[in-house]
Formats: C-alpha cells, structure tokens, sequence
C-alpha cells in the first residue's frame, strides 16, 4: 500500500489533481470518440438514407402532378397552364429518377426496384406522347381512354413500387436510427462508469491524505497541551515517519523537546547549587553574627577591666581576620551565584527563541493551506464554466430538433459531471477550512507556550536581580569586616586610644549585626528563590 507519509502535502495533493484529471480525460476521450461515431453516422444517415427517402417521396409527388396535369390537358386542351405543368413535373420525374439510380448504384433490392420504375417510366413515357398527339388531333375522347386503358394502369405499378420503396427506406431508417441510439447509450454508460470511478477514486485519495494529515496533527497537539499543561514528559518524542511537511515540524519539536530538557536539567543543577550556596551563606551569616557577639562581649569587658584590654584586642584581632576570610569567601559565592543566575537567563532567551521558530513554521503551514483553498476556488470556477457550456451545448440541440436530441442528452451528462465537480471542490474547501482551524489551535498553544517563557524569563530576571541585592549586601558586610580589621589593629598599635575608641568600636560592631541581620534576610530570600525555581522546573520530567 502507498505510504503517504513519505511525500510532501503538496506532492500528495499533485497526486490527487493528476489521478483525478488523467480519469477524467479518459472519460472525455470516450465521450468524444463516442460522439464522433455518431456524428458520423448521423452525418451518413442524413446524407444517405434520409436523402433516399425524401427522393422517393418526391419521384411520387411528381408522379401524381404530372397525371393531374396529364388529365387537366384533355379536360382543357387549351389550358397553357397546364401543359406548363405537365412539362416541369415530367422533367422533375426524369431528374430524380437518374439522381436516385446515382445513390443507389451500389446495388441491392432498391436498385432492382428503381430500375422496374425506370422502365415503366419510359413505357409510361411513350403512353403519355401518344395521349398529347391525340389531344393536339382532337381526339378527346380516344385520348380519354387510352389514358384509363393504358397510362393509368402503368402509373399505378409505378406508384405501388414508391410506395413499397418508401416504406421499406422508413424500415431502415428506423432500424439506423435504433443502432445510433444504442451507440450513443453505450458511450453514455462508459462515460458515466469512468466518470464514477474518478470520483470514487478521488475521494479515496483525498481521504487517504486528510487522514495522514490529521494523525500527524493530533500526535503533535497532544504532545503540545501535555507541555502546556505542566505535566509534561519531556523524555517522550514524536514519531517521524515518512519526509513531509509535518513530519519536518515534528523533527523541530523532537529537537526542541530535546533541548529544554537539556535546559530544565541544568536549572535543576543550578538550582540544587544556588540552595547550596545559600546555606554557606547563612552559616557565613551565623559565624559573623556570633563573631560580632563576642566583639561587644569584649567592649564590655574593656571597659570594666583594662588590665584585659590585650588580650581582648588580640582576640578581636582573631575573630577579625577570620570574618574577614569568610566575608571574602561569601562574596566569591555571591559572585558565582550572580554568574549561574545571568546563564539560566541566557538559556531562557534561548528557549524563547526556539518557540518562535516553531510559531513561525505554523504560520508557513497556515499560509499553505490558503494556496490549497485557492485552487480548490479555481477547480470550482472551472466547474461553473462547464456547467455554463453544457447549457448553452443544451440550448443549440433543442434549436436543433429531433436532430439534436442525442447531443442534448450528452450536454446534459456533462452539466451534471460539471455540478458534481463543484460539488466535490466545495468538500474539499470544506475539509482545508478545518485543517485551516486546527492549525490555528496549534498556533494559540504555542503562542501561550511564549507567553509561559516570557513569564518564566521575568521571573528569571527578578531573580537575578535579588542575586544582585544580596552581593551588595555580602560587599558591604565585607567592607564592614575589613574597617573592623583596620580598627583592631589601631587599637593594638595605640592602647593610650582605647578608652575613645571602646565607644567607636561599640557602634562599629551594632552596625555589623545590622548588616549581618539584612545579610542573613537576603540569604533567606535566595534560598527560597532556589526552593521555587526546584519547584517550577520539577514539574518537567527530564
């Protein structure tokens, strides 16, 4: 069996156009060859038996003037009128009796019996001399009866041979005719029999591609909504089976499945990494805190007993050093997560990107089945056009009479194969028209696919933005750290300063705990940044 899937759409509705139109040709072929041999026939008919008959029915026309012109010359011997149509109706005789002979020379039972009236006619020539010199004499009388006696029953022989010429050419007409009209019938059923199969043929092939079509179709909108919908299997693909039009959008999605889910594992790892670092931080935060603890413990301490003023400072100075290394640390990490965060948004543009590729392919395919719907109107109009000359052919044979009824029959089969045509254009504008409507679907879920992404990508770049903010907090704290250091080590080269500087050194350590406090709030936020960002692409599984 042909496997549609293997040709591009437009291949396949070439296919259908050439298989439909090479069967109607075929029946146009018949029918004109059909109606060649009865134009030839109708052509003999009238040519040959129709012009014998019509002789025949004048050679006994003219039969019967010229023996009512014979007896109006002995009524009226005088008559001039009479003579005159004596004369023309015995030289119209003469004529048609050669003309006649002329057509039947090929021999046969008509020819033997024109021949029999051709001599009768010549015995009935020398009775109808005889008869006028009688009248020319005077001899009325004598010339009466030997017109009853001998021309009469001479014309009457020649009469009855007409007469049995006549009907028997009407035999044959008749039986001519009957063969014409078979013929004719004949070539009506091959006609209608090729006009059938093409139709049948057609639709066959035109619903084997809607079906090709719409499978492929509905397997590409069930793998879209299941995306859609957040649900989404991002491990399964489409089928590709054959190299059409479809098949090269489902080779897009398959890569482009493909590539998100290369996309959502790294967001996991990603994220998986930020939840990470936000919980080094958050102990980075909990040791500056404790170190700042112990800062204000010393400042008390200094205070009530400056014989431990030395060993407080050192102590300072230690706990210094060590915020300090872990504020450096901290700001590392903030910078790596800054970094991760800018790459995720990288790849959501990338995303974006793909999707819009896709929705342009879709628009393509939508411009496509515009051009089907344009053809399918020309085939249409071309229908009308048929139907048209088939009325006006329909016309010109009922002017034609009893001639032309065999061509109005033919003009009439072929007005209905015209209307069947539109018929059968309209199904298939039809049928686009809701290929037309699908596609559309298709183009609205993977626009709402974009508008999913955009969201994502904002959600992306807030996110990069509270990155922002938390290693601002983390450089601050840093600086912070670093003035404490400074601090320390100006209280260890100058103890005489210690009392003025207990008080700076209190504030200094407030303002540490502060930052530590908002340090410690950003770092909370990161990490529930990086619980949601888990959530979100955990809803895909890769």
């Amino acid at each position: 069996m042909l496997n549609l899937r293997r040709f591009k759409i437009r291949t396949q509705l070439i296919l259908l156009l050439g298989v439909v139109t090479a069967l109607f040709l075929i029946s146009t072929l018949v029918s004109w060859q059909a109606l060649s041999r009865a134009k030839a026939e109708f052509t003999s008919f009238i040519g040959q038996e129709q012009r014998v008959l019509l002789q025949y029915t004048e050679l006994y026309a003219n039969g019967l003037q010229m023996g009512q012109a014979l007896r109006n010359i002995i009524l009226d011997p005088a008559n001039p009128k009479a003579y005159e149509n004596f004369d023309k109706a015995k030289g119209n005789m003469d004529k048609l009796l050669v003309d006649t002979q002329g057509l039947l020379k090929g021999g046969g039972k008509q020819a033997e019996a024109i021949a029999r009236v051709a001599q009768l006619r010549e015995q009935q020539k020398g009775m109808q001399a005889d008869i006028l010199a009688l009248v020319k004499q005077g001899g009325v009388e004598e010339a009466k009866t030997r017109l009853n006696k001998d021309e009469t029953p001479v014309w009457r022989e020649i009469r009855q041979q007409l007469l049995d010429l006549v009907k028997e050419q009407k035999s044959a007409i008749d039986v001519r005719e009957a063969a014409m009209r078979a013929s004719i019938d004949n070539a009506q059923r091959i006609a209608g029999v090729l006009t059938v199969v093409a139709v049948l043929v057609g639709l066959g092939i035109a619903l084997a591609i809607v079906a090709s079509i719409m499978t492929q179709l509905n397997m590409l909108a069930l793998s879209i909504e299941s995306l859609n919908q957040g649900e989404g299997d991002l491990t399964a693909r489409l089928q590709i089976q054959g190299d059409n039009e479809l098949c090269r959008i489902s080779i897009a999605f398959n890569q482009f499945v493909s590539r998100l889910q290369t996309l959502v594992g790294s967001i996991k790892d990603h994220a998986g990494q930020l939840h990470a670092l936000s919980a080094g931080v958050a102990r980075t935060s909990s040791d500056l805190r404790s170190a700042s603890s112990q800062e204000a413990g010393a400042v008390n301490s200094t205070a009530s007993a400056v014989e431990e003023m030395s060993a407080s400072i050192a102590s300072v100075a230690d706990n210094a050093e060590r915020v300090k290394e872990v504020s450096a640390r901290s700001a590392d990490y903030s910078d790596q997560g800054l970094t991760r965060m800018h790459e995720l948004n990288g790849a959501m543009a990338t995303v974006q990107n793909a999707v819009k590729g896709m929705s342009d392919s879709v628009e393509k395919f939508l411009g496509s089945t515009q051009s089907i719907i344009g053809a399918t109107q020309h085939v249409k109009d071309i229908a009308e056009q048929i139907n048209l000359l088939a009325l006006n052919a329909a016309i010109e044979a009922a002017r034609a009479g009893e001639a032309g009824r065999g061509f109005a029959v033919v003009a009439d089969e072929v007005r209905k194969l015209a209307e069947k045509t539109a018929q059968y254009a309209n199904e298939i504008s039809r049928v686009t028209a809701d290929l037309n409507v699908q596609s559309g679907q298709v183009e609205s879920a993977i626009k709402t696919g974009e508008s999913a992404l955009s969201e994502g990508s904002g959600r992306g770049q807030e996110a990069t933005r509270i990155v922002e903010q938390a290693h601002s907090a983390v450089l601050d704290a840093r600086r912070g750290i670093e003035e404490i250091t400074r601090s320390v080590q100006e209280q260890s080269r100058a103890s005489q300063l210690i009392a003025g500087n207990l008080e700076r050194l209190s504030n200094m350590a407030s303002g540490t705990e502060h930052a530590i406090t908002q340090s410690d709030q950003a770092v909370q936020q990161m990490r529930q940044l990086a619980d949601q960002l888990s959530g979100l692409v955990g809803r895909f599984r890769s």
